[in-house]
């Protein structure tokens, strides 16, 4: 019976060993680490573009028409797909995003679309 009682002691001790250790290390840890990193703030989002022109209705979205060919500030501009307002952080240099979710990329309208709208010979929109 004694034999027993020390057993027991021994592997309360031992547990009581392995806790110790295991809070030591976690404050070795930190102190290798550091304190955690504050979080990035997140990218703002571009603002939304106001086509001044919208040529060619194609589909729709969002019971919205979508136009396969926008005028936003001067340029032409062709829509290239559909984008969530949470990703619009991700859109490229030459890409535009209109409400309610449209991508529109940076390209030259068609001479067709330029004589129409003008009645002057076409040109180059970039």
């Amino acid at each position: 019976m004694e034999i027993a009682i020390i057993e027991i002691l021994l592997w309360l001790g031992f547990g009581l060993l392995l806790w110790a250790l295991r809070e030591s290390l976690n404050g070795v840890e930190i102190e290798l680490h550091g304190p955690p990193p504050p979080p990035r703030p997140a990218k703002a989002l571009p603002p939304a573009s106001k086509p001044q022109q919208l040529f060619e209705p194609i589909g729709r979205y969002a019971d919205r028409i979508i136009h396969e060919f926008a005028m936003i500030d001067g340029r032409g501009y062709r829509f290239e797909c559909v984008c969530p307002r949470r990703e619009a952080t991700h859109l490229a240099q030459h890409q535009r995003w209109v409400a309610p979710g449209l991508v529109y990329a940076e390209c030259a309208l068609p001479p067709r679309l330029l004589t129409a709208q003008s009645g002057r010979p076409s040109r180059d929109c970039r």
